[in-house]
């Protein structure tokens, strides 16, 4: 049974908004909604982290403009 929950919201909401959603969802309120596939955000929101990280850091070590993506090694063969 899938966790009708954003993971994220577990870490960032108050514990009184977490309990308001919990309550609708005991009673029903969001039985009508479509199940929506809660783990697409919160891998969009880390890659476009990682992707934004890593560029920093990339221009703090001076090796931003000199690196060329390898895409030979992103496919498993």
């Amino acid at each position: 049974m899938p966790l009708r929950a954003e993971l994220l919201n577990l870490v960032y909401d108050s514990n009184d908004e977490l309990g308001c959603k919990a309550e609708k969802e005991s009673l029903g309120y969001n039985s009508s909604r479509l199940h929506p596939d809660i783990y697409m955000d919160e891998l969009l929101v880390g890659m476009r982290t990682i992707n934004q990280v890593l560029a920093h850091i990339m221009k703090k070590l001076d090796i931003y403009d000199e690196f060329k993506l390898d895409t030979s090694e992103l496919y498993v063969k």
